[in-house]
Parts: structure tokens; C-alpha cells; sequence
């Protein structure tokens, strides 16, 4: 098994087995569906767990500074 899971590295420029198979991956709408980014696989890509919560966390403190600012413009009714 090791042997196999090296030669598919070395097929693959170095990637580790783990990642080519995208353990520990997860899927990142390139524009998010609740900024009206589509549910397709053009607006997708992959990226490690551990840089994923970033990109999303970004994306979530920009909405509610937008949301925010949105509120202390709209006027009274």
C-alpha cells in the first residue's frame, strides 16, 4: 500500500495521496450563494480545512460590516 500510495505522489508532482483524494478538504463558493453566487461547479474550489475558515470568516465579517453600515443608512419609516 505504501508503495502504491508513492507512486500516485510522484504521478501527481509531489501531492500527498490525502490530498489528491481531498481528505481534509472542503468545497469554497467562489462567490458566495448569499452574495448571489450560483450552486455550480465553476464557482467552487477546493481548499484545506484549515485555510477555508479563513476565506469564510472574511467573508462573514464583511457581510454584517455591510449589513451594518446598510442600517445606519436607511432612513426611519
Amino acid at each position: 500500500m505504501v508503495a502504491a500510495n508513492r507512486m500516485v505522489e510522484a504521478d501527481y508532482g509531489g501531492m500527498s495521496w490525502q490530498d489528491l483524494y481531498l481528505v481534509d478538504w472542503e468545497g469554497h463558493h467562489i462567490k458566495p450563494v448569499n452574495w448571489n453566487g450560483r450552486e455550480v461547479d465553476s464557482n467552487m474550489q477546493f481548499l484545506r480545512s484549515t485555510e477555508h475558515r479563513p476565506f469564510t470568516s472574511w467573508f462573514v465579517a464583511r457581510a454584517a460590516e455591510i449589513r451594518g453600515y446598510a442600517e445606519r443608512r436607511t432612513p426611519a419609516p
